[in-house]
């Protein structure tokens, strides 16, 4: 604002044009990043998304939850097939894209370490393997932990996910 105000002046805050061009300024992104931006929307690249709009702050992890053959073995099978592509391939946005369906995000602190519970998913590399790049994912491994009437239930205090 003080920087419009050398510029402009006395500014009028009704003005349509200096509302116009505050916003522009307290906003503005480089055109290279705008255009990153832009082109991981389009592509449905949720990680790479993130990492161009800062605005997001990720308070949870997704996970996804294995469900019992005998609720619905279809299903079932998805899911341990979303989860061994995860786990020998990595995850893309088509990946995200098919196994959002099978996911729930449950709120966690970023040191807590669910040895056992929780297997962390990472990013596929382009050039083929999986690269360490973290990616927000989560495998249930216990089914034990996950009803579809209650969700996750990690047995831990509900105090202890507050970030």
């Amino acid at each position: 604002m003080q920087m419009m105000l050398k510029e402009y002046g006395d500014i009028d805050i009704n003005d349509p044009e200096m509302i116009s061009e505050y916003y522009r300024r307290c906003f503005a992104l480089s055109e290279e990043k705008m255009n990153d931006l832009n082109k991981a929307i389009q592509r449905y690249d949720f990680v790479e998304t993130a990492r161009h709009y800062k605005w997001i702050k990720r308070i949870g992890a997704e996970v996804l939850v294995p469900y019992e053959q005998k609720d619905d073995q279809q299903k079932a099978e998805q899911v341990a097939a979303l989860a061994d592509e995860a786990f020998e391939r990595g995850i893309n946005p088509g990946w995200v894209r098919r196994a959002r369906p099978y996911a729930v995000n449950v709120q966690i602190k970023e040191d807590m370490l669910l040895s056992g519970l929780l297997e962390p998913l990472f990013m596929r590399n382009p050039r083929g393997g999986i690269s360490r790049e973290e990616s927000g994912w989560y495998v249930l491994l216990k089914k034990e932990y996950y009803s579809e009437k209650t969700g996750i239930d990690l047995g831990v205090n509900e105090m202890d996910l507050i970030i």
